[in-house]
């Protein structure tokens, strides 16, 4: 069988042909993640951003805030309306006796109460809510807090996570290097290398390479976990750089002394004050508490106006009793109520409030311990570690001027294998330490930030001399 192709119909394949092939690649195009260059900083900014705590808080604010600017009002007077339609049944023909004159009526009254006593009451409320708005403030700064500091951790956990792939990825390099090497020197015959370097060397690379397949697995899980606490979608990819250096050492920053930051922390921390703030709210709450033993006593004037309808003319059309409508009326006067015993109900009501002015003083109290705590925790790691940073760095020089030379001494036959991968061991794991303690630094500088209640942030000159 011959199939024959003319030109149009060659023409009009290639042209589908390419034309899917762009389709494709579009598809492929539009469909590349957006990539995400962060640092430290730009990483508690974005978690600031997208925290829902942080938006909670905010609401919150907001509320009390709305609750405390409508507290205002109520030392003025409040106005009431009301209206009120009766119907009444028809009169009796035969009863022309009824005292039920008219078919409908209807009253519309207008009342305007001044409040007198509770004008005290009201003040204590408006210092309660006042109290309340300005905790809840602290409180917002506090989840801006608590976001940036689990965005660092995040953060820092997946930049060692990184610096670990990149250590153990060159190692797995120059571990492969060497397995070449001393197989072709082995195969070549040189009497420098036997079996045991051959196999040695092989299980080095083996093992290097594995564990740089699961330092990068530890990587993407740890990058996985950024973006939950970022709150970035999946799709989101992250790039992170390897640093040589930790933020902190770049600022070469000198630290306060303990007692002057222990100090700044009582003055500082939100939730510190968010807890003071409570704490007098609970105690307005309790003094307004104590106006329902006593009478409420308001002023008042109220306007009505009453209206009759009767269209029925029963069976006397001349009767009298047909008469519609309307009067007004304007009273004034003062009132007062007072609730004598209710069987216990503002007692019980009263001794809830006590418990829980006692509940926030305790808080109160502990938190202080627990931020002086804190506060020494942190100041006293990060001196700690920058004490031992020098000490590692002069070790991972140490160590891999020690690698060199072994590598020298492998290569001219006068170390064996297993010498030069303890060697290059120890340097791994010396460059491992010291990339921890860098992560460890600059969280600890940035914990200690946060536990006097400053905004983390690397670039933060509050704690320096």
């Amino acid at each position: 069988m011959h199939m024959k192709f003319n030109n149009n119909s060659v023409l009009i394949c290639l042209i589908a042909v390419l034309s899917n092939t762009y389709q494709v690649f579009a598809i492929e195009k539009t469909s590349v993640s957006p990539t995400l260059q962060i640092d430290l900083n730009s990483a508690m900014e974005i978690a600031e951003k997208n925290s829902l705590q942080l938006k909670s808080s905010l609401n919150e604010y907001n509320s009390t805030n709305f609750q405390h600017t409508l507290s205002y009002f109520q030392y003025g007077p409040s106005l009431e309306a009301s209206a009120d339609t009766t119907w009444y049944p028809k009169r009796d023909a035969m009863n022309l006796n009824s005292t039920k004159e008219n078919d409908r009526s209807s009253l519309i009254t207008l009342k305007i109460t001044q409040p007198i006593s509770n004008i005290w009451k009201n003040y204590y409320n408006m210092k309660e809510l006042e109290a309340k708005k300005d905790a809840a403030a602290y409180d917002y700064n506090f989840q801006k807090i608590n976001a940036r500091i689990s965005a660092a951790q995040s953060f820092l956990d997946a930049q060692q996570a990184l610096n670990d792939f990149e250590i153990k990825k060159t190692t797995f390099e120059n571990a492969a290097i060497q397995y070449k090497e001393t197989s072709v020197l082995f195969e070549t015959g040189d009497a420098s290398k036997d079996k045991v370097d051959l196999l040695l060397s092989q299980a080095n690379k083996d093992s290097v390479e594995i564990e740089v397949s699961k330092s990068k697995i530890e990587y993407l899980n740890k990058i996985e976990n950024l973006k939950k606490v970022l709150k970035l979608s999946e799709q989101t990819e992250i790039s992170l750089k390897p640093l040589e250096y930790s933020f902190f050492e770049k600022q070469k920053i000198a630290l306060k002394e303990l007692n002057v930051l222990l100090e700044e922390s009582k003055n500082n921390r939100p939730d510190l004050k968010s807890l003071e703030k409570s704490l007098l709210a609970s105690k307005e709450d309790i003094r307004k508490n104590t106006f329902k033993f006593f009478p409420e006593i308001s002023a008042f004037s109220s306007y009505s106006n009453t209206e009759t309808f009767n269209n029925e003319n029963g069976l006397n059309s001349n009767s009298n009793l047909n008469n519609s409508g309307s009067t007004n009326g304007l009273t004034f006067g003062i009132s007062m109520t007072w609730s004598i015993w209710d069987g216990g109900l503002n007692l019980a009501e009263r001794s809830s409030l006590k418990n829980k002015e006692t509940k926030n003083k305790i808080n109160y109290e502990d938190k202080i311990f627990d931020i002086s705590e804190e506060v020494k925790n942190s100041y006293n790691s990060l001196k700690n570690n920058l004490q031992i940073l020098p000490q590692l760095i002069k070790l991972t020089e140490i160590y891999s001027d020690a690698y060199k030379l072994s590598l020298v001494k492998y290569k001219t036959g006068n170390l064996t294998a297993s010498e030069l991968i303890k060697s290059q061991n120890e340097l791994l794991n010396a460059k491992i330490s010291l990339a921890k303690m860098r992560g460890d630094i600059d969280y600890n500088w940035l914990k200690l930030q946060s536990a006097i209640g400053t905004i983390p942030s690397y670039s933060n000159t509050r704690l320096i001399k």
